[in-house]
């Protein structure tokens, strides 16, 4: 996951651009880690991407402070008991194209802190995701 950052109308704007990769990954249910993660070097701005059962219409900021996250997910085909290996993998092949199409037509979507009290939550910056053609 790349993460760029660059100022729009007085706030931030990350672009992340996930590779062919980081789209497997998501799809296979981060086996290697519970989530995804990329990192904005100068800013120190790190955001992950968790497993879920929708995409995120916002990018939270953690209760701690220390990473932005969202989650990715969407409706998942179900195998039929004793499915064969050829349905097996064309059910897959419509997860990952969920997955994919998810991730890319997020658009542009609001990175938000709970500062609680009067102030609320507050829009600090915005995200914007791409994903590496095939």
């Amino acid at each position: 996951m790349d993460v760029s950052m660059r100022m729009d109308q007085g706030l931030r704007l990350y672009e992340i651009a996930l590779s062919q990769d980081d789209v497997d990954e998501i799809c296979s249910g981060f086996p290697e880690a519970p989530f995804l993660i990329g990192m904005h070097g100068p800013t120190c701005a790190r955001f992950e991407i968790h497993d879920g059962v929708r995409m995120s219409e916002s990018w939270e900021a953690a209760p701690d402070d220390t990473y932005i996250f969202n989650f990715g997910g969407v409706e998942a085909p179900i195998p039929p008991s004793g499915v064969s290996p050829e349905e097996f993998d064309r059910l897959s092949e419509i997860f990952y194209t969920r997955i994919e199409d998810a991730l890319s037509n997020l658009g542009r979507l609001p990175m938000v802190m709970d500062y609680g009290g009067l102030l609320g939550r507050r829009t600090i910056g915005y995200v914007e995701m791409s994903v590496a053609e095939k």
